[in-house]
């Protein structure tokens, strides 16, 4: 659509009502795109229609409100097409947002409702009621759907007795699904009937439901004027009693008993935004609440969960060891019960190869030690010479960055390195000490070896341009091996010196002291045993010699004893029986032991 009319391009329809329709149009004295209202034709020559037109578009002229939209210009009483050029809206209609979405969140509710009433209080203080405060005359400025303007100031939609008509004098003004009770009567209205539109707009938003319906006009009639709308918690209990108090002022039947200006409206709106702000960051609080202790109730349950299994652990630990301990004790008694019966020959042999053993291989464990030391120094230090020629020979190529000529003299030295070397990796590195040049991982490297790590500098005008890094396997990894061999013999030396020494301690401390008594009764001239000692060699012959000795000096002693007895009676011959009985002991003993 290219029509030119009152100076303005006409670019396409935007929408159309009963007495006008809406064009988008190009101003060019502007240079700006703007919304023209014409009138329809049919009402152009109608007087009343003119003045209706005019006269409410002046009106609303006057207002400059962010919320209200912004008329332009008007045209003349006289001209032949009626027009009001205003601002073009970009954002949908409330109407259309309504249709789109389920719900809208109670926040964007109060916003919408704030600005609402901010506008029509800014409007009534001036002298203007809309009359038709309705979701289609409410505009979205921008494509967020953020700010609303407020359109159509004067220019209502009426239906009357449900048929579709035009406003004329002494008939109902408005839409009735939005009037208000005393526009409904056609009373005088005021701007208490814009807050009562204002109501039903709220009332709409929060639940998508009318508060007064019906098939008929009359049914919405009786509604409107005499019946109290459901609560909005009916439809949703979710929604707050504070803007439910708010809405049911609103839509109240008599005008003295709703908000008195859309600035009282504003604050009450504001009011409900911080109480719901204010219950929701306490919910948050108390659901966090909920949250830390069910979260500290299941920490508990688990620490005591915990407890119990550690407890149970190391009760079950504490009778494991209280056993194995009580085990060892019997294995240890009964192995030095067991050592106490070794020939003594036998364990004196035993005593000396462990020490012997204990000795030598402590000597072998240095010598292979130190062995290994020194080999791995050698190891290192040629390594290091061998980094070092490397770096040389590729310090120009590195601090030119020509990687891959390095690269190439690097090969060079990888073929020169035989199979067999120890040499695991060859690398180079830049100056942050990452890896640029990969080379030489033979397929037989062993990751858990012990190897040898050098490094080289490559310096360049004192600088230092990266590193040359090798990996070096040491020679003789077996040494490693016989050191872990060497050092469990040991242990198992000292182990066997330790048992015989604290096995056989109380076996010598009895003997000698049993040698020491008999001793002590030898000098005193009391009647002794002979020694029952185990032994050969020099030391059982001393036994032997010693045994012979104690039986001449108890033949010695017992021969007074008997010539006495045969003198006197025979009731001391008692004495002499027993020592002959003794002598015979001390000869069948002595037998024994030869």
């Amino acid at each position: 659509m290219d029509k030119v009319t009152n100076g303005y391009q006409i670019l396409d329809t935007l929408g159309e009502g009963g007495m006008a329709c809406v064009y988008k149009a190009f101003d060019p004295s502007t240079n700006r795109t703007i919304a023209l209202k014409l009138l329809k034709n049919e009402y152009s020559s109608n007087a009343f229609y003119r003045n209706r037109f005019l006269g409410e578009a002046k009106a609303a002229g006057h207002l400059s409100h962010p919320n209200i939209v912004t008329i332009y210009s008007v045209s003349k009483d006289d001209d032949k097409d009626l027009f009001i050029a205003m601002e073009c809206l970009h954002g949908k209609t409330l109407e259309g947002i309504m249709r789109c979405k389920d719900r809208l969140p109670i926040d964007e509710v109060i916003r919408i409702g704030i600005q609402l009433a901010n506008a029509l209080d800014y409007a009534h203080k001036n002298g203007v009621i809309h009359r038709d405060i309705k979701p289609s005359n409410i505009m979205f400025s921008d494509e967020n759907n953020e700010n609303i303007k407020i359109t159509d100031f004067g220019i209502a939609h009426v239906d009357i007795m449900g048929e579709p008509g035009l406003t004329q004098t002494g008939m109902i003004m408005g839409t009735p699904e939005y009037m208000s009770p005393e526009q409904a009567q056609g009373e005088k209205i005021g701007k208490e009937s814009d807050l009562f539109s204002t109501g039903v707009i709220l009332y709409q938003l929060l639940c998508k439901h009318q508060p007064f319906y019906g098939d008929t006009w009359g049914k919405r009639y009786k509604q409107i004027v005499e019946l109290a709308p459901k609560p909005v918690q009916s439809y949703y209990p979710d929604i707050p009693t504070s803007m439910w108090i708010i809405v049911k002022k609103l839509l109240n039947k008599s005008p003295e008993k709703r908000y008195q200006s859309g600035h009282e409206l504003a604050e009450a709106l504001q009011a409900a935004k911080q109480s719901i702000d204010l219950q929701d960051q306490q919910d948050n609080q108390t659901l966090w609440l909920e949250k830390v202790i069910t979260a500290s109730q299941n920490l508990r349950d688990k620490i005591v969960s915990i407890e119990k299994k550690y407890n149970n652990a190391r009760n079950h630990t504490k009778h494991f060891f209280q056993k194995y301990w009580l085990l060892c004790l019997y294995f240890m008694k009964n192995i030095a019960r067991r050592i106490r019966l070794i020939p003594m020959p036998f364990y004196l042999s035993i005593l000396c190869t462990s020490m012997i053993l204990l000795v030598l291989n402590g000597a072998f464990y240095y010598i292979v030690y130190s062995q290994q030391q020194h080999s791995r120094i050698t190891q290192k230090n040629s390594g290091s010479v061998i980094a070092a020629v490397i770096a040389q020979s590729i310090v120009d190529d590195i601090a030119g960055e020509d990687w891959i000529s390095a690269e190439t003299k690097l090969d060079s030295y990888q073929q020169k390195i035989p199979s067999s070397s120890t040499i695991q990796t060859l690398s180079v590195t830049d100056s942050k000490n990452q890896i640029r040049i990969p080379k030489y991982q033979p397929s037989y490297m062993e990751p858990t070896t012990e190897t040898i790590i050098v490094s080289a500098p490559i310096i360049f005008n004192k600088n230092i341009q990266g590193y040359v890094k090798l990996q070096i396997l040491p020679e003789a990894p077996w040494t490693q091996e016989l050191l872990y061999l060497l050092a469990a013999l040991n242990i198992l030396a000292v182990g066997i010196l330790l048992t015989l020494f604290a096995s056989t301690g109380r076996y010598f401390r009895n003997h000698l002291l049993e040698v020491s008594d008999k001793i002590e009764n030898l000098v005193i001239g009391r009647p002794i045993n002979p020694i029952h000692f185990d032994v050969s060699g020099s030391l059982g012959k001393l036994i032997v010699s010693f045994n012979h000795l104690l039986r001449d000096a108890q033949l010695m002693e017992n021969k007074p004893n008997a010539h006495h007895s045969a003198l006197s009676s025979g009731s001391q011959s008692a004495p002499t029986l027993i020592a002959k009985k003794q002598s015979t002991n001390n000869n069948v003993a002595l037998k024994k032991d030869k």
